[in-house]
């Protein structure tokens, strides 16, 4: 009818673009290790590739590539996708080491840029390629190497009594 009106109120919801973010741009672990890799800003996640992951959908996920690898990330909701990547980098780990015992001398073959670490019984007793035992126990030698990774190997050891050289006073 002539002079009539009639309102109505329209909510509009403007969504900001899409933008996936993850946790680091690099991470570098030690071979064998698992990584924890994130990503925000989505609604749903799919990583690729799948090898070394724990899954391959969700937001937060492990993974344990056996070498460097960029993983790639799409994160989705209702207005589209975005992708983002993440390089995982697979650091060389010491060999596991060999305690050898000559007499009551515990040691193990360094390689260039090694250190290790004794332990006897959990407490730490030394540095560096060998140690004289002192007493009858558990050792553990720790190897490091330059990029912080470690092995390590634990043996029950006793003192050699019989290459002790008799002391006269």
């Amino acid at each position: 009818a002539a002079g009539c009106t009639n309102t109505a109120t329209v909510a509009v919801t403007v969504e900001e673009a899409l933008v996936v973010s993850v946790s680091a741009s690099d991470i570098d672990l030690c071979k064998g290790e698992t990584a924890t890799l994130s990503a925000s800003g989505a609604s749903t996640y799919v990583w690729s590739p799948g090898t070394g992951l724990n899954s391959v959908t969700g937001a937060t996920i492990g993974a344990s590539p056996t070498s460097s690898t960029t993983y790639t990330v799409e994160g989705s909701n209702s207005c589209g996708s975005d992708t983002e990547t993440i390089n995982v980098n697979v650091l060389a780990a010491p060999a596991q080491p060999t305690i050898s015992q000559s007499g009551n001398t515990l040691s193990v073959t360094l390689q260039v840029g090694e250190t290790a670490e004794w332990f006897l019984n959990g407490s730490s007793v030394g540095n560096g390629a060998s140690i004289t035992i002192t007493q009858n126990g558990q050792y553990t030698v720790v190897v490091s190497n330059e990029n912080g990774c470690e092995a390590e190997n634990t043996g029950n050891f006793e003192m050699d009594t019989e290459s002790l050289e008799e002391v006269e006073l």
